[in-house]
């Protein structure tokens, strides 16, 4: 989970889940060559621009910025 005046939820099967002031904000990841594996760690924060993934299976760190974007 990451909070960043949003809620980040990771759950078990790398869905990644965003909601904003109570309610679901659905996310689309776009612009990834290789789709994500096993995602697991999330972390953004109110400071930063971007939401940072740790994909184990493809032993990468991927950036998002907040709307989904790589």
């Amino acid at each position: 989970m990451a909070i960043d005046g949003s809620i980040w939820l990771l759950k078990d099967n790398s869905e990644i889940m965003k909601f904003t002031q109570g309610f679901a904000d659905p996310l689309t990841i776009s612009g990834l060559t290789e789709p994500l594996e096993a995602v697991s760690l999330i972390y953004t924060d109110a400071d930063q621009q971007n939401v940072y993934l740790l994909d184990r299976n493809q032993q990468r760190l991927v950036v998002l910025d907040k709307t989904g974007q790589y």
